[in-house]
């Protein structure tokens, strides 16, 4: 009985039809670190440049802002266009550094 499944295990459609069915199993698993946990991706850390910071606490402290740090939509513009940030970047460092 031991020949019967050795010749099948030796069949090379056999183990070509194992392998491609191993493998594919294992590329579709999601990555599983030791405590079986699935791993979040790595965010990409960025902050904004020093300028762009400096000009953003320069409009924020500035006198007729401090009071109210809340810039219009064409303020927003501007502060866009004078530094090269997002919208997304502008409303987040704002709701930050309002706290």
């Amino acid at each position: 009985m031991s020949s019967v499944i050795e010749s099948e295990l030796t069949d090379s459609s056999s183990v070509r039809r194992f392998r491609s069915a191993s493998t594919a199993t294992v590329s579709s698993c999601p990555t599983i670190s030791n405590k079986n946990k699935l791993q979040k991706p790595h965010r990409k850390s960025s902050s904004l440049p020093a300028e762009t910071v400096e000009y953003l606490k320069a409009w924020m402290m500035s006198p007729e802002h401090v009071a109210h740090p809340y810039p219009t939509e064409q303020e927003k513009s501007q502060i866009m266009a004078d530094t090269g940030i997002e919208l997304k970047q502008l409303t987040n460092w704002f709701v930050n550094n309002r706290k």
